[in-house]
Parts: structure tokens; C-alpha cells; sequence
């Protein structure tokens, strides 16, 4: 059995009153934010579920913010938080890559904190896959946008986040001379950012958020 890469999951998350913004038209500040805290929860459960359920997988989890309750969140998990300045996402995830290739991390792993229902058996997928330096993982969105993307700390690779970047994360992946790797997962393919993605909620998450409407 080969053995783990050591990897640094990282999870960008927004102070949760300015976060589902596009779903102001149908569900209240208080809401929104209940919906993005339930989002962000879900998703570090089921990444430490991944990383349990597989010997292959060497991980640590930080949390990326700027909001101090998320970071009084992220403590309570016992997950470190690296601080983001709000200068966008791209920008953030530059500065966790730098951050990473300093303590010497194989790969550096990014998930958004607002995926419907992700399945821990695809997330454990993602978290396994060798990249050895050579390679760049890029799961995308139903909308073209990136889901997962794992990349080596110490390539030169230059995030690109923004409208249907997985097309310009696979180009930056060529372009820093790294063979990118297409993975679909289908329970990562949908984040949360319209209507009708609420249909596609984890059972769990749409019950605390219809919970909330009644408090």
C-alpha cells in the first residue's frame, strides 16, 4: 500500500451574514446566514469523516476567514483558522498555498463551505488521489465553476477562481506545467447559490433550516 500524502484541506468561508447573497429574494439575512453555518458544519463533519474512514489519507483541516465568529466556530472544532483579508478568494487561496508549502505540506486541498450534500466516500476520493508534484485535481461544478481542487504547494500554479474557472484552473494547470486531472464527483458538483439548489440539500440541513424559520 502506498503511503499517505500529507495534505492541508483548506475551507475559505465568509462571516455568514454576508454570505448567499442571491438568495436574499426568498430567504431573510437571519436565514441566509443560519443556511451558510449549516453548510460550512456539514462540510467539516463530513471532511473528518473522509479522513477517518482512510489510511491513505494524511490530512489536517484549517479553516480560511476573515470573520471572528467563524474563527470562534473553527475553534470549537479544534481546526485552525488562516487569515483571510477579504481581497477574494483567489487571493486567499494564494496565500494558504504559501502558508502550506512552508510547513511542508505534499498537496494543498481546497473545498468551498457551501456544498449541498457531499458524500465523504467522494470526498475521501479526492483527498486520496496522488498528485506528486506533477499534477493538478480540479472537481467541477454543475456551472463550470471548481469544487475541489488540489494542487502541489510548491508549483507555480496561480489560482483562477471567478465564473467557470474550472476551465481556467486547467489552463493555469498547463500553464505551470502540471497535468490537470478532471475527477466528477456527483455529490460535489453542486454548491448552494440559487433556488433551486435548495431541493438539493442534505435531508439534515433542510430540516435545521426549516427549523430555523420557526425560532
Amino acid at each position: 500500500m502506498r503511503s499517505a500524502q500529507r495534505t492541508l484541506i483548506a475551507v475559505p468561508m465568509k462571516d455568514p451574514y454576508q454570505a448567499k447573497t442571491r438568495l436574499g429574494h426568498v430567504l431573510d439575512p437571519e436565514r441566509r446566514a443560519a443556511l451558510a453555518l449549516l453548510l460550512f458544519e456539514q462540510m467539516i463533519d463530513r471532511l473528518y469523516a473522509a479522513v477517518d474512514r482512510s489510511p491513505l489519507i494524511g490530512s489536517d483541516i484549517a479553516v480560511v476567514t476573515a470573520s471572528a465568529s467563524i474563527r470562534k466556530l473553527a475553534d470549537s472544532y479544534c481546526v485552525p483558522v488562516i487569515q483571510d483579508r477579504a481581497t477574494g478568494l483567489s487571493a486567499a487561496a494564494e496565500r494558504v498555498r504559501l502558508w502550506s508549502r512552508a510547513r511542508k505540506y505534499d498537496a494543498l486541498c481546497i473545498f468551498p463551505a457551501d456544498l449541498a450534500a457531499p458524500d465523504p466516500d467522494d470526498l475521501r476520493r479526492v483527498l486520496e488521489y496522488p498528485i506528486e508534484d506533477t499534477r493538478v485535481l480540479i472537481c467541477p461544478s454543475l456551472d463550470m465553476g471548481t469544487n475541489a481542487l488540489v494542487v502541489p504547494p510548491a508549483s507555480d500554479f496561480a489560482f483562477q477562481y471567478g465564473p467557470r474557472s474550472f476551465l481556467a484552473h486547467r489552463r493555469a494547470a498547463q500553464k505551470a506545467g502540471l497535468t490537470p486531472v478532471i475527477l466528477p464527483c456527483t455529490s460535489l458538483r453542486r454548491d448552494v447559490d440559487t433556488v433551486d439548489d435548495l431541493s438539493f440539500l442534505d435531508e439534515g440541513v433542510a430540516v435545521e433550516l426549516r427549523a430555523s424559520q420557526l425560532t
